[in-house]
């Protein structure tokens, strides 16, 4: 693709559209990021109410992420750095398990928590020190199987499934059977493993805002639904029918 004149279509202004289209223009291209919506950030989003910034779901940002370190100014969002851990609330009351391997305060409310039995929480820090060694180019050459698979398959108690794991990942994956590909859940835990789970000062929606405002030649189209992709064509909700030499799906 040499024709710095081709017309290039991304579809969705979310975090894989920007970087996509930062992307182009680092090559000299000049793409148009049609946009269903009326705003930037897919899902990343958040919401200013009487004041106080609200983050839209489960929103958090690893810093171990390598396209993160790549395309992200940390410096400029003032990331603030929760704890390795997560506060699980069952039956009326909350408890606290960790990595105390990262933070020594984690050790006690971990040890002491009834969460899981002893032997899952044995199998927590042996997963943490497999997958810590492990690369990620190996974890994706792994045999696929789904998230609630492989935890079984580790070992891990039904118990320790059901009120750590599946409540947890769940909120990652955005479905909430674990039927996610194993190679995605090991990839998400040794990246909780190896760096700080942070959120930006201004909400997590100063990400996509961030990448919005590096891109200099790209052209956005807002409330602009694409309803096909065929043929070098694409065809708008309204009608329209737009030519696109290429073309990048960069959403559902």
């Amino acid at each position: 693709m040499k024709n710095k004149s081709s017309k290039i279509h991304i579809i969705g202004a979310g975090v894989s559209g920007l970087i996509a289209a930062q992307i182009l223009e680092n090559y000299g291209y000049k793409p148009t990021i049609l946009e269903g919506s009326n705003s930037i950030g897919g899902r990343v989003k958040s919401d200013l109410v009487k004041g106080h910034t609200l983050d839209r779901g489960f929103q958090v940002l690893l810093t171990s992420y390598p396209a993160a370190i790549k395309y992200i100014d940390f410096e400029a969002l003032k990331l603030q750095k929760l704890l390795p851990g997560a506060v699980i609330f069952n039956k009326g009351k909350t408890q606290t398990i960790g990595d105390p391997l990262r933070s020594f305060s984690m050790l006690l409310p971990t040890l002491f928590s009834s969460i899981g039995k002893l032997s899952d929480k044995i199998k927590i820090l042996k997963l943490n020190l497999l997958l810590k060694n492990k690369k990620i180019d190996a974890i994706f050459k792994e045999e696929e199987k789904t998230t609630l698979q492989y935890l079984k398959d580790v070992g891990f108690s039904e118990e320790m499934i059901q009120t750590f794991f599946k409540p947890f990942f769940s909120g990652i994956f955005l479905e909430p059977n674990l039927d996610t590909s194993s190679r995605m859940f090991e990839f998400v835990y040794k990246m909780f493993g190896e760096g700080d789970a942070v959120i930006p000062r201004a909400g997590i929606e100063a990400i996509p805002k961030q990448l919005y405002q590096n891109l200099k030649h790209s052209t956005f189209k807002f409330n602009t639904k694409v309803n096909s992709v065929s043929n070098g064509i694409l065809k708008l909700e309204d009608g329209t029918e737009l030519p696109s030499d290429f073309t990048i799906i960069a959403t559902d």
